[in-house]
């Protein structure tokens, strides 16, 4: 049997009797599934690596050679006819030199490849004359002198001089176990070598750990080369816990982690010669892929190991593990909990393959924290669709949903109570479909939900619900309340399907402002999604089309505002689906397909931000302000953040953890949600959850591969990955 195959028939054995373990899983991780534009369906990726000029390559055991660019993805694969390509499809193993210049183990031996030329040399008798037979190529490194060491599954180890072209064999010096008369295959593989920041190699067999360590002589090109063996001593603690060991990695620090199937974890410091041990139950690592790309080192200092029961973090101080692992109800996440390989890119993506595909993770998405209706009912929203949001003066959050209710969100703890429609019992909610949410004055929260105006007493979590409909509307539609706010009298001013209303909380009285057709000093249109009271004493109306509107409490007039293509002052859209008031009184309205304006009440003029940038137009759905006076935007393409001294956008989308690039329900009318809470933490509502964050924490991934920048694409731009065979 092929000895690489039968170590992936043990791994595959191991997935089916382990059983997962009890630890918690990060926050709501948000996976980019590249599997199927990279054609990647069924296919054991080996290894991942990233060139100098920023390409992601793939080896893998079954489709050769994989190179992806973030728009094509070219496969390199095995041709019998053609010995300038690959060996096999088979890759075990995979190695970049410094020169750039690509080494591939195979069951056929060793395989170079010239990125540039695009060519491979297998090396055989025929390359090398007298070449030994390298057998089953399970790991390669490069030493400090550019020469390369090579193990085999059958346990053998070469190293290579590139510029006189031999191999010379150090397999004797492993201490393998004199009893055999033969070396018995995958009983004494060699799975892993590493090179550490002093230059020493270190290898890990079935033996035990063994460092190489090569030191120059007095005379030109003269070396010494020298071996160190560690094994476990059963009566020492600091000694290698165990002698079965098939992974190896050197991190920045210089030092040597070696794990094993069995989730055993060791780590190594050369300076004070001790072993440190990390065990199974404090970790709980079951067991660790077998291959090259076990573990990885991110940017932060937090390694990452590919487990057989998920994908582990441990932290930069090395005392806490948290996992990632696969689960059923949350479509972001692990396609699978077995994964076989783990790398981190220069620009803080990592990238996990598992047996069902590869996927990427931003590491810069932890800002952006999501609350979903998927897990724990205890700890989940009732809804995906959030409508409306706010943070009380107690610090609890409430959420609105579109259908299932409202959610009051004790982020302290994590738990959410739900407020539900119950007909057998008075008091609760007249209905499910909540679009507004308000704390007034006095701190009591009122609600719009449906055609009801609804008050909860806090202590007793019962509603007092008032019903708006006073001309019995049969149109769903026209009997709902869109939008809430308060003015500086405290009367509640709602947004509602047939214009807006006034309510008094004192006398409990409604004022019906209803849309007249052919009445100038009227409001321009039936639907009032967003309705703001601002600092100047002003009822602000957006509608849903002919015009916004200003409405002049003593008056009882509406004056309306247009568009004017001809004018660039004007407003941008008559469609307006949200408003907000910065911190310097400025009014900024959120259009349907037309962006962003703000009103300068001064000049009575609109300035459209990014209109003279060839920007396509967006929808905006809601708006808020950070504490940099930064404005905030959920649209229909994601978030986007405008610097308001800079006069720029930076936008952010599904890729960076996002609940999706639609922040609107996408359900009749879109309703967008947003709120800024005390200590500057923003929230926003979409179709898909909600994300909070601290802005303060939000950096744009400014990384630029250098082959992006010679070809000046963007990535932003790829929709579609194409895939070329050669």
């Amino acid at each position: 049997m092929n000895i690489s195959l039968m170590k992936i028939a043990i791994w595959i054995l191991l997935f089916m009797f382990i059983s997962l373990p009890g630890k918690a899983q990060q926050d709501n991780p948000r996976f980019e599934d590249l599997t199927n534009s990279l054609d990647l369906q069924n296919v054991f990726v080996s290894k991942i690596l990233q060139d100098r000029h920023g390409y992601l390559w793939l080896s893998t055991l079954t489709d050769g050679l994989i190179k992806y660019d973030g728009y094509s993805a070219t496969k390199y694969l095995y041709n019998p006819f053609d010995r300038q390509s690959l060996a096999q499809n088979q890759i075990n193993s995979f190695y970049i030199d410094k020169n750039d210049i690509f080494w591939l183990g195979t069951p056929e031996g060793l395989c170079k490849f010239d990125p540039y030329t695009e060519l491979f040399t297998r090396y055989d008798s025929s390359i090398v004359p007298g070449m030994p037979n390298l057998g089953n190529v399970s790991t390669i490194v490069e030493d400090e002198q550019g020469q390369l060491w090579i193990g085999n599954f059958e346990g053998r180890l070469w190293r290579y001089n590139k510029a006189k072209n031999e191999f010379i064999s150090y397999t004797s010096k492993l201490l393998y176990n004199k009893d055999k008369s033969q070396l018995e295959g995958f009983h004494e593989s060699i799975s892993g070598i590493c090179k550490d920041k002093k230059g020493r190699i270190w290898v890990v067999n079935t033996s035990g750990l063994h460092s190489i360590e090569i030191l120059t002589g007095k005379k030109q090109g003269e070396e010494k080369i020298s071996f160190s063996h560690f094994k476990n001593d059963s009566l020492n603690v600091n000694s290698l816990s165990d002698t079965d060991f098939s992974n190896i990695y050197a991190d920045k620090n210089g030092l040597i982690w070696i794990g094993n199937a069995r989730g055993l974890v060791n780590s190594y410091d050369p300076v004070t010669n001790k072993f440190t041990r990390f065990l199974p139950a404090s970790s709980g690592l079951h067991g660790i892929s077998g291959w090259d790309s076990w573990m990885t080192e991110d940017p932060s200092g937090n390694f990452w190991i590919a487990g057989t029961d998920g994908l582990y973090k441990l932290n930069k101080e090395r005392t806490k593990f948290s996992s990632y692992t696969h689960n059923e109800q949350t479509v972001q996440g692990l396609k699978s909990a077995n994964v076989n390989a783990v790398a981190v890119d220069a620009g803080n993506n990592l990238f996990a393959s598992t047996i069902r595909g590869i996927q990427s993770l931003n590491l810069k998405q932890k800002a952006f924290g999501l609350l979903r209706a998927e897990g724990n009912r205890k700890y989940a929203l009732s809804d995906n669709r959030v409508t409306a949001i706010l943070e009380d003066r107690s610090g609890y959050i409430w959420i609105g949903t579109y259908e299932d209710g409202l959610n009051k969100w004790d982020r302290k703890s994590g738990a959410i109570t739900k407020f539900q429609h119950n007909p057998g019992r008075p008091g609760s909610l007249p209905g499910n479909f909540i679009n507004a949410i308000l704390e007034d004055d006095d701190g009591s929260i009122w609600i719009g939900c449906g055609e009801y105006l609804s008050h909860l007493n806090p202590g007793t979590g019962i509603f007092e619900n008032f019903n708006t409909n006073s001309r019995n509307l049969l149109n769903n539609d026209a009997r709902n309340i869109y939008a809430l706010c308060e003015d500086d009298e405290g009367l509640i001013w709602m947004g509602t399907g047939n214009g807006i209303k006034s309510f008094d909380p004192t006398t409990k009285k409604f004022r019906h402002y209803f849309y007249e057709p052919g009445n100038p000093g009227g409001i321009s249109d039936y639907t009032a999604m967003a309705i703001l009271a601002d600092s100047h004493g002003n009822i602000w109306v957006g509608t849903n089309s002919i015009a916004f509107n200003k409405f002049d409490k003593k008056t009882g007039l509406f004056r309306h505002y247009k568009n004017n293509a001809l004018d660039t002052n004007s407003i941008s859209s008559n469609i307006v689906n949200c408003l907000y008031e910065d911190s310097k009184g400025y009014l900024w309205i959120g259009t349907s397909g037309s962006g962003v304006c703000r009103y300068d009440h001064k000049n009575n003029t609109f300035y459209t931000p990014g209109r003279k940038a060839n920007l396509p137009w967006i929808s905006v759905f809601s708006i808020s302000e950070d504490h940099q006076g930064n404005i905030w935007l959920g649209t229909n393409l994601g978030l986007s953040c405008y610097i308001t001294l800079k006069d720029e956008f930076v936008n952010y989308d599904e890729q960076d953890g996002l609940q999706g690039n639609y922040f609107a329900t996408s359900v009749m009318r879109d309703k967008g949600s947003s709120f800024k809470g005390k200590d500057g933490t923003l929230y926003f509502g979409g179709h898909n959850g909600l994300n909070y964050f601290d802005p303060v924490q939000i950096h744009p991934n400014d990384y630029i591969p250098p082959w992006l920048s010679r070809n000046s694409k963007s990535l932003t731009n790829c929709n579609r990955v194409k895939i070329t065979t050669r």
